[in-house]
């Protein structure tokens, strides 16, 4: 009877331990499966994108106009500090100076004072100037600005004769974002809505001027570079730049030949798409996909032109394997001009003309059409930038090309050489050879430079080089969702053996109660039994 008992109570005993385990098992599937159906629904959401592509439109009626012709020489600058244009602000106007920005899309102007400005934006003395109460803070990977938005009416004092109302960021506190002995006290963002900060709400500054006036939507820029045969300014030792940007339309003579066009591939930064890039119209060999890692864009904010990585180490090593060995028998090129931190000055490298040692560089672009290219031709003297040394060395230059940790950036190292035309009302960006493109040569009977060219529509086997950010971000999300679940797993698993713990000890001691109980009842019976 007792050995009966027993053996029943042990196969309950683990029948239930068995459905205690199945019912925690099944908790843990259905968590599995709610986050990873959570996940999967999450990245399915947030990452799809539709773009429309406009009807064309003609410009033919702006090109040469006299508001085309009045905008040339507009730009002005010095090597390093970017390109600048005027801007009149409020009421009564306020003259100020802005950094022409094609890589942001926030007007921001200084509004308090700073130790290295000569002047800012005074919004509390114009008359129309509205608060909007919405603060902005903007972070670059080198400098940050914060402040506050508002709006106002502004003017191109050398650009189309019209006045309109549009957003500023007032920036009352900085880090390294001003630089000292530069023309300019704000930032021009021209880019789209999709990047502007704090969020797209904030319309940025040419589609204001756009909807609000009959200007064309579309601008170009004419980037000179320097121009060593030009005296300086008085009582200045910086190097000028200067150049012309042209909104509303195009000016036929800031440029030669014709112009080729690359499609927009998205409407945020200028995004266009490489396809090939050429050292001595040698191909590096990569995957095209990472010229484009994880966007490429043009951008006049930039100086150099900077490449993912990969692409910037491949290039960096064919220009070392192709720099003239008549050049390198005056001295060794520092590693590390390489990476910016060193200048090559020519008078150590047995006076000879820098520029005519170094190989050209070649980029690709992608063609209106499938299956076509056209390649920009890069000569040493645009990546080769001359600055100014602090010994005062004559002809000392730095690195153009250099890493970037958010895609391919097209800047000023290379729209110097071209006429570059942001065509946003057909969704395209041209480029030209420019008609202030010039050999710049110290020996110049003796230079054999090439001047930046164009080589036109080519047939291509590439395709399908855009980065896909949609598939990088859900793989992202995937791991995250991942990770999530990890942890989720991690902090849920104690609870179940805890659970299962305690309801195994509460059987095991009702078992024992159970087995004790029995066990004197059996024993009175035997006594009553004997007596």
């Amino acid at each position: 009877m007792i050995a009966k008992h027993s053996n029943t109570g042990g196969f309950l005993y683990y029948w239930k331990l068995l459905s205690c385990q199945t019912i925690a098992m099944q908790l843990f599937i259905s968590t599995l499966l709610v986050l990873t159906l959570s996940a999967l629904i999450v990245d399915g959401k947030m990452y799809s994108l539709k773009l429309r592509r406009t009807e064309e439109y003609s410009y033919e009626e702006v090109i040469m106009g006299e508001q085309i012709i009045s905008q040339r020489g507009d730009l002005k600058g010095n090597p390093g500090n970017g390109y600048s244009v005027d801007i009149d602000i409020g009421t009564p106007k306020q003259r100020l100076n802005v950094l022409v920005d094609t890589g942001s899309s926030n007007f921001a102007i200084a509004a308090a004072p700073n130790p290295i400005l000569t002047t800012y934006f005074k919004f509390n003395e114009s008359s129309t100037y509205k608060s909007l109460n919405k603060d902005i803070d903007v972070r670059y990977t080198v400098g940050s600005w914060s402040g506050v938005l508002g709006k106002d009416v502004m003017r191109l004092p050398d650009g189309p004769d019209v006045r309109f109302s549009g957003n500023i960021a007032s920036i009352l506190e900085s880090d390294q974002f001003f630089i000292n002995g530069s023309y300019w006290q704000g930032i021009l963002g021209l880019g789209y809505a999709a990047i502007a900060r704090p969020d797209s709400s904030v319309e940025p500054f040419f589609d204001s001027l756009v909807n609000q006036t009959d200007i064309p939507n579309i601008f170009t820029m004419q980037l000179c570079g320097i121009d060593e045969d030009a005296p300086k300014e008085e009582n200045k030792t910086k190097l000028i730049t200067g150049g012309t940007m042209t909104i509303g339309g195009i000016d036929d003579t800031l440029y030669k030949g014709k112009i080729f066009y690359t499609p927009l591939r998205e409407k945020w930064f200028y995004e266009v798409v490489i396809t090939n890039i050429k050292i001595d119209n040698q191909s590096l060999g990569m995957d095209c996909k990472e010229y484009n890692f994880d966007k490429t864009f043009v951008d006049s904010g930039t100086t150099k032109l900077r490449l993912p990585v990969r692409v910037f180490n491949e290039v960096v090593e064919t220009i070392k394997e192709r720099v003239s060995p008549e050049f390198l028998k005056g001295d060794e090129i520092p590693e590390n001009f390489w990476s910016g931190g060193t200048l090559l000055c020519r008078e150590k490298f047995l006076g000879t003309n820098i520029w005519d040692h170094f190989p050209s560089l070649t980029m690709s672009l992608a063609g209106m059409n499938a299956g076509e290219e056209f390649e920009l031709l890069i000569p040493a003297k645009q990546y080769l930038r001359l600055v100014e040394s602090k010994d005062e060395e004559d002809g000392c230059y730095k690195f153009g090309i250099a890493i970037s940790e958010s895609g391919t950036v097209i800047g000023v190292t290379a729209m110097e050489g071209f006429y570059v035309v942001f065509d946003r009302q057909n969704e395209k960006i041209g480029f030209a050879i420019s008609s202030c493109a010039k050999t710049q040569c110290f020996d110049k009977p003796a230079c054999t430079l090439e001047a930046p060219n164009i080589l036109g529509i080519q047939n291509t086997d590439a395709s399908d080089c855009g980065f896909d950010r949609g598939s990088g971000r859900a793989s992202a999300m995937e791991i995250v969702g991942y990770i999530m679940l990890t942890i989720c797993i991690l902090c849920f698993t104690p609870v179940v053996i805890m659970y299962i713990h305690l309801k195994c000890q509460r059987y095991c001691q009702s078992e024992a109660d159970y087995t004790r109980q029995h066990n004197e009842l059996s024993s009175t019976e035997l006594e009553e039994e004997e007596d």
